[in-house]
């Protein structure tokens, strides 16, 4: 009985130890935030005047958005030549 009381402690050491490891190896990557509509303008200049900016944020969203553009242009100029 007692090896089970120990093991458990052991695990809940173990799993607090990862948790907290996790916490300063890993960043977030894609962050939701919800805002309302009321505060959402005031909210958006607060953000630019802070500097913040979607490149800034998320700069291979924006490095994708580039060439997917780029391949949907290209697709639709070899639609047109045909």
């Amino acid at each position: 009985m007692k090896f089970a009381d120990l093991y458990d402690f052991q695990k809940k050491c173990e799993v607090k130890y990862k948790a907290d490891k996790a916490k300063y190896e890993y960043k977030p990557f894609l962050i939701s935030v919800l805002v309302s509509k009321k505060c959402l303008i005031e909210a958006a200049d607060w953000l630019k005047r802070m500097g913040v900016s979607k490149p800034n944020v998320y700069p291979e969203l924006t490095n994708i958005s580039k060439s997917l553009t780029g391949e949907i242009r290209d697709f639709c100029e070899k639609q047109e030549v045909k």
